[in-house]
């Protein structure tokens, strides 16, 4: 009888043990909507890398501003608004955000001083500023 009893509280033992160690609570799930993830195959596209020469230029109604119409600035570089000489009791200037500083075509860039050397020293022309071969460009001609 003994026997029986030790065989159960030893089985009883057991039993507590494991639910106390692998049967722990489960929380509820809660569904989310699905992610899109690309396929594989595909290449991933990075972020583009914010630029070092992000630039601002500064807009508003101020005289102040209106002399620097079209000026931009490195971020870090512009001028603190309202500028020195705003004359309006509450200032509504604004930055205007660009990626680069330079603007338009004034990509002032031109020929490294090899590629120079090189066309000079050849006594050949710089035959990659030619005109196209399409219809449209032979017409200009």
């Amino acid at each position: 009888m003994i026997e029986t009893f030790v065989l159960a509280a030893a089985l009883a033992a057991g039993i507590v043990l494991f639910l106390r160690l692998f049967a722990h609570k489960r929380q509820p799930r809660v569904r989310s909507a699905p992610v899109y993830q690309a396929s594989s195959h595909y290449k991933q596209v990075k972020p583009a890398a914010r630029s070092q020469y992000r630039a601002v230029s500064c807009s508003g109604p101020c005289p102040a501003v209106r002399n620097l119409d079209g000026k931009r600035f490195l971020e870090r570089e512009a001028p603190s608004l309202p500028l020195p000489g705003c004359t309006a009791a509450r200032c509504d200037c604004v930055y205007v955000h660009h990626e680069d500083r330079r603007s338009g075509r004034k990509d002032r860039r031109g020929l490294s001083q090899i590629e120079r050397e090189f066309f000079d020293h050849s006594g050949k022309p710089n035959r990659r500023m030619r005109r196209g071969r399409r219809a449209s460009d032979l017409a200009v001609a």
